[in-house]
């Protein structure tokens, strides 16, 4: 995981995907940048499909990947983030709830794809806790 210093939370590498990027290669190109690590992806874990409250609508998605690290040592983006393992059942307290459940989803499905559609939990709160529809 990464502590991020401009948000001071734990989470997992990610990002924007650019102008004609898979998101396989975005994770990758966005994980070596946030954490030094050249990685390979072993499998597509899963999509979340967000839905925007107001016209329910998917706003954006968040793909899941599940790969090793193959080379490199741990190079933080921007002075203050951190990089850490955790366990996980000693996730750090400095995270978003929905950090937690794309953690678990990842033990839950193991070998298998999914897709999931979620909405926030509060009306116009697209950080809050989400609720799997």
């Amino acid at each position: 995981m990464v502590f991020r210093s401009d948000s001071s939370i734990w989470n997992l590498p990610g990002g924007e995907i650019e102008n004609a990027e898979t998101p396989e290669k975005a994770s990758i190109r966005e994980t070596f940048e946030e954490t030094g690590f050249q990685i390979k992806l072993l499998y597509p874990l899963g999509t979340y499909n967000n839905i925007d409250v107001n016209t329910g609508g998917v706003w954006n998605k968040v793909h899941l990947f599940e790969g090793v690290v193959i080379s490199g040592i741990f190079k933080p983006e921007f002075p203050g983030c951190k990089g850490q393992w955790f366990s996980i059942n000693k996730l750090p307290k400095e995270i978003k709830p929905v950090t937690i459940i794309r953690i678990k989803d990842a033990f839950d499905y193991a070998g298998k794809s999914f897709i999931k559609r979620f909405r926030p939990a509060g009306p116009s709160d697209h950080t809050a806790t989400l609720k799997s529809d």
